[in-house]
């Protein structure tokens, strides 16, 4: 895998394919190797480019004092080293905040937004959520990675033993301490304040199984200028895994409809 020095911290990612850039970035404590439905499915068209976070995967190391805004600043930096200019972003929950925060301190860098299954605001309101948040925190803490791998896999794939030993395969490798820092990060930051000032597409893609109540998207993206809604039926949260077919359909005829709307004003331009 290439690897690249950034924020005094060395990160690794994947490049496959040719073609128009998309970067594909994945969920809190998964890594590039989770994307590999979709890589399949994009490199004959596509530059995809696909970072392990700080704190996943490769990319081990973690800065200090983590936010979201370091993992925007970890992607515009490969996009940038690979000389890519503008790509599509494609972010999974913890990748979805990454992909937000990205098109609002680096505009240039986004032609269009694909957010799966995340919020724009992941500070916890209410009791239930942060119950959810200090039960993370507690099985990761006292019971270690390997039991809380099984409690997170029957929740992701319900349906499918082979990919709840799959998950739990690659999830145990995540060190105890980045997991909890990059969640620590994800959970005081909000893009709320500032979704208003995103004019890229944005395509939102949601589970009909979600964590996340699709009351919470709808209500979030009223304040996009120019955003549309997918609701992929009978999957939770880990959909680009669980589903990768239905999803990876929802993807490309997404980013057919981009090229369409670019097509008049390339022509327009001249041939």
């Amino acid at each position: 895998m290439p690897t690249i020095e950034s924020n005094n911290v060395i990160s690794s990612y994947q490049k496959q394919g040719a073609g128009p850039a998309i970067v594909l970035i994945h969920g809190l404590g998964s890594s590039s190797l989770d994307w590999a439905p979709q890589i399949e499915a994009l490199e004959k068209d596509y530059t995809v480019v696909v970072p392990d976070l700080y704190g996943h995967g490769q990319s081990m190391s973690v800065p200090q004092l983590l936010t979201i805004s370091d993992f925007a600043d970890q992607v515009a930096a490969i996009l940038e080293h690979e000389g890519l200019g503008a790509a599509h972003i494609v972010g999974l929950s913890l990748g979805g905040a990454a992909a937000f925060q990205l098109a609002v301190q680096r505009p240039e860098l986004v032609k269009s937004l694909v957010i799966i299954n995340s919020r724009a605001n992941f500070r916890p309101s209410g009791w239930r959520e942060n119950m959810t948040v200090l039960s993370r925190g507690l099985i990761s803490r006292l019971l270690g990675m390997k039991v809380f791998s099984r409690v997170l896999a029957k929740k992701l794939f319900p349906n499918s033993e082979q990919l709840q030993q799959l998950f739990q395969t690659r999830f145990v490798k995540n060190k105890p301490q980045n997991y909890r820092q990059c969640m620590r990060a994800l959970l005081n930051w909000s893009a709320e304040p500032s979704l208003q000032s995103i004019t890229c597409p944005v395509l939102i893609v949601a589970s009909e199984y979600d964590y996340y109540p699709l009351d919470d998207t709808k209500a979030y993206m009223t304040k996009l200028d120019n955003a549309q809604l997918v609701v992929i039926e009978g999957a939770h949260h880990a959909v680009t895994l669980e589903k990768p077919m239905a999803f990876n359909r929802v993807l490309i005829d997404y980013l057919r409809q981009q090229h369409a709307t670019e097509l008049p004003s390339a022509m327009g331009a001249g041939v």
